[in-house]
């Protein structure tokens, strides 16, 4: 997987259920371009990021 290229990693040696993740932000930055355009871009990193599932054993 490209993403994971040169990096290591390994089994963790713990019980470690999946875990949800959000994003928060003040409503006042709501409709501030920059942070949309942030939020859209974490959006998009975490969808293209491969699933626990999914990585090599």
């Amino acid at each position: 997987m490209d993403l994971l290229r040169g990096l290591a990693h390994a089994e963790v040696p713990l019980d470690c259920p999946a875990m949800p993740m959000y994003m928060v932000w003040h409503r006042r930055h709501q409709a501030d371009p920059v942070q949309r355009w942030v939020r859209g871009e974490l959006e998009a990193v975490a969808a293209a990021a491969p699933s626990a599932a999914a990585l090599p054993a």
